[in-house]
Formats: C-alpha cells, sequence, structure tokens
C-alpha cells in the first residue's frame, strides 16, 4: 500500500528539503500518512511547481517525482560544482600554468592523510584517498560504495536514488 498526493511547491524550496523532512517523519511514525499536513510548510498558493510524492507503506520508501527536472538538474550540478571545487582545492596544491614542462619529478612519498568523516557502511575512518562523496553530501569508502551499488542505486544513509 501507497500514500500518493500531488502539490505545488514554490520554485526556490529545494527538493532534498522536502525528502529530509519526510524522512524523519516516516522514521518517527508508523503509516497511513496524511502529507498535505505534512507538507503545508512547503505548499505554494500561486506560481508553483508541481511535484508527486508517493511513500511506500511496507518498506518506507520515499519517491518524489517532478514532471520538469529542469530546477534539479540545476540544482545537482551547483552542488557537485561547489563539492568539486572544495574536495579539489583542499587536496591539490596550486601549480602554475607557466611552470616549464622539462623533465617532472615524482611526488613525494606522502603520508596517508585521515579525514573527520566514518563510512556508515563498515564503520571504519575513512582516508582522504579513499573518500568517495555522493550528490547528497554523504561520505564513503570508494570499495564499500561500489559494492552497496551493486545491490541498490541509492545512497545507504538517506536513500536518495542515485539514477
Amino acid at each position: 500500500m501507497n500514500t500518493e498526493c500531488t502539490i505545488h511547491i514554490s520554485p526556490e524550496i529545494d527538493i532534498q528539503n522536502i525528502y529530509r523532512h519526510l524522512r524523519e517523519h516516516v522514521i518517527m511514525y508508523s503509516p497511513p500518512y496524511n502529507l498535505h499536513q505534512i507538507l503545508v510548510q512547503y505548499i505554494s498558493r500561486s506560481n508553483g511547481r508541481p511535484i508527486r510524492v508517493v511513500i511506500s507503506h511496507p518498506s518506507r520508501n520515499i519517491h518524489i517525482v517532478e514532471p520538469s527536472i529542469r530546477h534539479q538538474i540545476l540544482q545537482t550540478a551547483i552542488s557537485g560544482f561547489v563539492s568539486h571545487r572544495i574536495h579539489r582545492a583542499s587536496s591539490r596544491p596550486f601549480q602554475s600554468p607557466f611552470q616549464t614542462l622539462t623533465r617532472r619529478q615524482p611526488p613525494p612519498p606522502t603520508k596517508p592523510v585521515e579525514t573527520q568523516h566514518t563510512c556508515s557502511i563498515c564503520l571504519e575512518k575513512i582516508m582522504q584517498h579513499d573518500l568517495q562523496l555522493l550528490p547528497c553530501t554523504h561520505s564513503f569508502h570508494r570499495h564499500c560504495c561500489a559494492r552497496w551499488f551493486q545491490t541498490s542505486l541509492t545512497c545507504p544513509e538517506c536513500r536518495l536514488p542515485m539514477a
């Protein structure tokens, strides 16, 4: 059995916020759900974009379908760009494009750098060279993610669909 509804939300509202709000509600309460009451703070009276929300009762999976994915693509591109810029800036030293390209010296061996993140799949600390960030900003080991995605195409932590 499923609970479904279609609502109109403001163009500036991020779908991830709605997903997180629903996820918290689904974890805390049992079905059936009154989606209009849960999502009343996101509903737009005018100039809104339609979304369809479906919650599966047995698995408590949440699916948010937006007929026009323009907004979602833009948000994903922006968050990917920002996380790439932050990750790249912290992991590589700046190299001038005007450096001479004579003989390159191999980089000196570096000690593995431990991050502040813990993989929620294997519960071990993540080293910087093995960090895998998903679009939902959850972090895991690369090999743990690869194994997880062989069985499920969702984030292991928040169940956000990755495909």
